[in-house]
């Protein structure tokens, strides 16, 4: 069961109208994807990967998880 995600601030990206990340700890490891936005159509969803630093602090989660994803990178 996945525990709570944080996500980043809505921000422009090419091709669409603005994505943001989601991060969280699914399964005891700390993950993320991306959400691209469109005005029309479906929005893309990106499948789970592992969260890089830049995922963690984009997105605000707790630094804490920022060892923990290290960890797991290795």
């Amino acid at each position: 069961m996945a525990s709570k995600i944080y996500k980043s601030d809505v921000r422009t990206a090419p091709g669409c109208c603005g994505e943001y990340v989601e991060v969280t700890r699914r399964g005891g490891r700390i993950v993320a994807r991306t959400v691209q936005l469109y005005t029309h159509g479906p929005d893309q969803i990106e499948k789970w990967r592992p969260a890089t630093e830049y995922d963690i602090d984009r997105a605000r989660a707790p630094m804490a998880w920022l060892d923990e994803a290290a960890r797991a990178n290795w």
